[in-house]
């Protein structure tokens, strides 16, 4: 989804760095899939709020 977007990733220790224009967040690889709470804060982040999973 996000990089349909047109995000862009980079490795980081234990994270996955997301950037979108100006703006960054990270998603944690823990193996398991993120609950709604940090989908949504990752979208805040990068001012993606009308995306839907």
């Amino acid at each position: 989804m996000l990089a349909e977007a047109g995000c862009t990733f980079k490795d980081g220790r234990g994270h996955e760095k997301v950037y979108f224009g100006d703006r960054q967040s990270s998603i944690p690889r823990h193996g398991k899939d993120i609950g709604p709470y940090l989908y949504n804060k990752i979208l805040r982040d990068l001012d993606l709020k009308g995306l839907k999973k």
